[in-house]
């Protein structure tokens, strides 16, 4: 399986011919990370999926059996890549499939038909990796098999132990993010630029959103915007579930210990090429955030009548999230 040169990509967010392409889609996949709010949003994708008439299929049957391992979302033949592919597109359209499955490229093995559109939410790469840490230990009906004593062993401890969970350069240890958008070639599967160059050129070839768990918020705010019929009402089903609490009843903040400081700082270098993605995908969906809602405000100034002059709104470009200004109250639009 060849990795894709990635080629300078003129823009950061999807181009006009990407947009106009996303709202008309037939199929979504969303190949989703462990404990980046999966749970919430799937309990919100089965609600939509309802209303707006297409088919959620949340779990996709066999995959678990096609890839390596249960616990290894990667595939390591052509052959049973294929028979994957297969399985998805096959599916009655319109439908979104999801799974715990590292970036396939359906172009190469499904030309003739138009191919599936990308969505993801990701975490703060060292935020998920204590998370997942403890949800293995103690999350009731997802603990693995383990001793005690490595059971009730704390983070800190495992990486001052430089255990291989913990500190070890592969999917099984620190190395879990850049993966799920470089894809089931071996070479995604080890630290390295070429790698983090694979993943980014992903998702701006492919992905329609990439959210972060920190912003849910926006995050089902521009999913509504940016493919309206299949998102249609999610930020309003979002801020009722928020309301009521619901998404509270997923959180594995019990059993989990504050890291202590050393412990991140000996990681920090480790996840230097973690965290260059992460903020890449973050800087590329605040980016798409404000791109759309200077395209909000300007159809809102335009639907104005020309005698309100006094009402008109000044279209000012947006800096990128580590500025961000807040949105127009009117829109009720991100937090």
């Amino acid at each position: 399986m060849g990795i894709f040169k990635h080629e300078h990509v003129q823009g950061l967010i999807p181009s006009a011919t990407q947009l106009q392409d996303y709202k008309t889609t037939e199929q979504i996949f969303y190949n989703r990370m462990p404990k980046c709010g999966s749970t919430t949003m799937m309990a919100l994708l089965k609600i939509v999926a309802k209303k707006n008439r297409w088919t959620y299929q949340y779990e996709v049957k066999l995959v678990a059996n096609l890839t390596a391992k249960s616990t290894e979302p990667w595939i390591g033949d052509e052959q049973t890549l294929t028979k994957l592919i297969h399985l998805i597109m096959d599916h009655e359209k319109p439908m979104m499939a999801s799974c715990h499955l590292y970036y396939t490229d359906f172009a190469r093995f499904w030309s003739d038909q138009r191919l599936p559109t990308y969505i993801n939410i990701i975490r703060n790469p060292q935020e998920r990796l204590i998370s997942f840490y403890y949800f293995i230990r103690f999350f009731p009906n997802h603990q693995r098999p383990m001793s005690d004593a490595k059971r009730n062993m704390s983070y800190d401890e495992c990486v001052r132990q430089n255990d291989d969970e913990c500190t070890g350069a592969h999917p099984k240890g620190y190395w879990t993010l850049i993966p799920y958008f470089c894809g089931h070639d071996p070479v995604c599967r080890k630290p390295s630029q070429a790698a983090l160059e694979q993943a980014k050129a992903n998702v701006m070839r492919s992905y329609a959103v990439v959210g972060i768990t920190e912003d849910i918020d926006s995050f089902t705010q521009v999913l509504e915007q940016t493919i309206p019929k299949y998102f249609k009402g999610l930020a309003a089903e979002y801020r009722r579930l928020k309301k009521a609490g619901r998404n509270k009843a997923y959180s594995n903040a019990r059993r989990k210990v504050k890291p202590k400081p050393e412990t991140l700082e000996k990681m920090r270098p480790l996840l230097k090429l973690e965290n260059e993605f992460y903020e890449f995908v973050k800087n590329r969906f605040y980016n798409q955030r404000s791109t759309i809602n200077q395209n909000t405000l300007r159809d809102l100034q335009q639907s104005l009548p020309k005698r309100s002059s006094s009402l008109n709104c000044s279209i000012q470009s947006r800096p990128t999230y580590d500025g961000l200004a807040p949105w127009h109250q009117n829109l009720k639009w991100g937090p």
